[in-house]
């Protein structure tokens, strides 16, 4: 047995030093990615495509996105075009309408946003100066039914000073002026469910889950909700959302919290929902508020969060300027930051947070926005079930945490995920994060990953998937997942992860860190730092990850710099698997390989192999899709290199 391994090492180590160690370090930084891979190294990138045409015409696949098939068409381009996207939202993390229309960007529905500007465009929110045009604005929306009692006889309206009774006045604008926008774009399920009454939430969760049947269920019987769900305009809802987070913007950066305030709590309702205004305290909030600003306090929240009712509830607000906060529905009936059906935003300035939820909780969008913006704070967010955490179909989810070292502790479908016609946009800025324990990483599709409908093999109503995007600035991370995980798609979906520096520690255990299967494409990106990568993963079960796509589908994985530590199974770092392309570059520092050869995929290579469609394989898309070459690449291009291979 020593004598076997002896030679599968030696035999392994000749094929690095040959194949894959380059030339000293390139400077060729103004050139293209794909054109530095073939001018440098010879990689045959470029001739590698995809007719994602022929692909889609024999899957019958529908609810797919045109700027996708732009990438299929041209693989080589995904580091490139998603790397400038990343580079784009770093450059402009201080201003979130622009990180709203990117994510709208990326769908291909770019409304509300950048462009020339449009004569009498009616979207600007009145100037308050003073008490009298205050009032004089209070007395017009009361008259036109928007608030429904008389605010000059609530007591604790006036304790509110000023210049939150302005903001508060102004936010009651922008839902006036939005509110008939999200109808608009809900109208073909409002036609399709008028009989219904929605006054409970488990009426409202059933109605939920008969919208989401599709990704529930391995074969339909009912096509209802599918059909409806095809005629909701992903323009429609970026427009309402791009307006509201613009208009939000402004009001929150010119306000100033005051320091003294004699304001327990003032609620009253309104056209949209009930209105909380919480001073200092620490206080309990339960309930459902279209908009509820809290001035400071360590406050919990429980029920129904900063979340939306379908047509009862259509945008919920919720404005935290202070404090430790738990924001909590797992106990109750309600949701935690999900746009359901609506627009949501839960905007936290200060203080170490915590973000407890179930499933489809905590910056959940579905056919509509949901943002969960986090200033300050080292913070904890937690979900026990699926899809939460910058998790989206039909709209756009995005989570930012500015700053602290925060924990993250979700389940599947997370943390930057994307499902039809969705981008789950998951951004954390600063700090030492941890996403998920090593103990408790089960979780899939996590971490910049995205996910198609294939229902070839059972109802033939094949859906196309979204993006997901995964962004970490700065911190020495800890990055926790089981598959399809760390930059990774399945079936006419696409996955990015980014990390922009510090000594990262990842743990996968198969299908992810640039792994694409099935007509997918896949990017995953570490920029600096020593990186440990897969050390305590499950050896028997580690296979088909670090840079690999599968059966017409592109996966990268590309770590800059760093003295970095490898571990990975058989069919794994950069692999072209099925007529697929696949590649892994490590472009600096002295880095170890460790290669676990076990019983899964043991019949295949790793580090640069390429696994052919056999020919009885050549069936569905594959026989008009017959051309793709298999293309595997391994390139580490600097430093002193150790490979060691292990039975298991």
């Amino acid at each position: 047995m020593r004598l076997s391994i002896r030679v599968i090492l030696i035999s392994a180590i000749c094929s690095l030093i040959i194949n894959c160690k380059g030339p000293e370090k390139s400077e060729n930084k103004g050139l293209r990615f794909s054109d530095e891979l073939e001018s440098t190294y010879g990689v045959e990138i470029k001739d590698f495509s995809i007719d994602i045409d022929a692909i889609k015409a024999n899957q019958g696949a529908t609810l797919t996105l045109e700027t996708m098939d732009q990438l299929f068409e041209a693989p080589y381009t995904i580091p490139d075009v998603l790397g400038n996207f990343n580079a784009s939202i770093m450059n402009s993390i201080s201003n979130t309408t622009f990180l709203v229309h990117a994510g709208y960007r990326l769908l291909g529905a770019v409304s509300g946003g950048y462009g020339p500007p449009v004569r009498g465009q009616d979207d600007r929110i009145p100037d308050i100066y003073d008490e009298n045009e205050l009032n004089q604005l209070v007395k017009d929306l009361t008259s036109r039914g928007v608030i429904h009692v008389d605010l000059s006889t609530v007591e604790s309206w006036q304790q509110i000073q000023f210049p939150t009774k302005v903001m508060i006045v102004r936010t009651l604008f922008i839902l006036e002026q939005n509110e008939n926008l999200v109808y608009s774009y809900l109208s073909p399920i409002i036609k399709n469910e008028s009989h219904l009454i929605y006054n409970e939430m488990d009426t409202i969760q059933r109605f939920y889950e008969k919208y989401f049947e599709p990704w529930n269920s391995r074969q339909m019987i009912d096509f209802s909700a599918n059909n409806t769900l095809k005629e909701i305009d992903l323009r429609q809802i970026s427009f309402v959302s791009r307006r509201i987070t613009e208009q939000l913007n402004q009001l929150v950066s010119a306000y100033v919290v005051p320091s003294e305030s004699t304001l327990s709590n003032c609620e009253f309702e309104t056209k949209f929902g009930k209105v909380g205004v919480f001073g200092h305290g620490n206080h309990k909030i339960e309930g459902e508020y279209c908009l509820t600003v809290d001035l400071g306090g360590n406050d919990i929240y429980s029920g129904n969060i900063s979340s939306t009712i379908f047509k009862d509830l259509p945008i919920s607000i919720l404005i935290d300027f202070g404090g430790n906060d738990i924001y909590t529905d797992v106990n109750g009936c309600g949701k935690l930051a999900s746009g359901i059906f609506g627009v949501s935003i839960l905007w936290d300035h200060n203080g170490d947070d915590r973000y407890e939820s179930r499933s489809h909780g905590i910056a959940r969008a579905f056919a509509g926005c949901a943002l969960l913006i986090d200033e300050n704070g080292d913070d904890f967010y937690s979900c026990t079930g699926n899809y939460s955490m910058a998790s989206s179909h039909f709209g756009l989810a995005m989570l930012l945490d500015k700053s602290g070292n925060d924990r993250y502790e979700s389940g599947s479908y997370a943390l930057g995920f994307g499902g039809a016609k969705g981008v789950g946009l998951l951004i954390d800025v600063d700090g030492n994060d941890t996403y998920n324990s090593l103990i408790s990483h089960k979780s899939s599709f996590i971490l910049g990953s995205a996910k198609g409908r294939w229902a070839e093999a059972t109802d033939g109503q094949s859906l196309g998937g979204g993006y997901g995007v995964f962004i970490d600035m700065k911190g020495h991370d800890i990055y926790n997942a089981n598959s399809f995980s760390q930059g990774a798609a399945y079936y006419l979906s696409t996955g990015s992860f980014y990390d922009g520096g510090g000594d990262d520690v990842y743990h996968a255990v198969s299908h992810s860190q640039g792994y694409a299967a099935h007509f997918a494409l896949a990017d995953f990106k570490d920029f600096k730092g020593d990186d440990i990568y897969n050390s305590q993963s499950d050896l028997k079960q580690i296979t088909q990850i670090l840079g690999s796509g599968r059966d017409l589908s592109a996966g990268f994985f590309i770590d800059e710099e760093g003295n970095d530590s490898y571990c990975f199974g058989n069919r794994s770092a950069g692999i072209g698997d099925m007529n697929g392309f696949g590649l892994f570059i490590d472009r600096d520092g002295y880095d170890n390989y460790r290669w676990i050869k076990n019983q899964l995929n043991k019949a295949s290579g790793s580090m640069g192999e390429q696994a052919e469609l056999s020919s009885n394989q050549h069936l569905t898309s594959r026989i008009f899709e017959n051309q793709t070459k298999t293309k595997g690449y391994f390139i580490d291009e600097v430093g002193n290199n150790e490979l060691h291979v292990h039975m298991n």
